[in-house]
């Protein structure tokens, strides 16, 4: 089984936006981690766990 061409357009839209890569991608433009994970928290709860993040999506 090959799983590259198994991955769905949604699962590479989950990759880029998961949390985790949103906390990194901001430390990385400058912020302070502390100020990114609370970010990503918010992020997160408010809108990925809701949306993207949901398997049912």
């Amino acid at each position: 089984m090959n799983c590259i061409n198994e991955t769905t357009l949604l699962d590479k839209v989950r990759h880029l936006l998961n949390p985790l890569h949103v906390y990194c991608r901001l430390v990385h433009i400058g912020l302070s981690r502390n100020t990114a994970k609370n970010l990503c928290r918010i992020y997160e709860t408010c809108f990925y766990n809701l949306t993207i993040g949901n398997k049912d999506f």
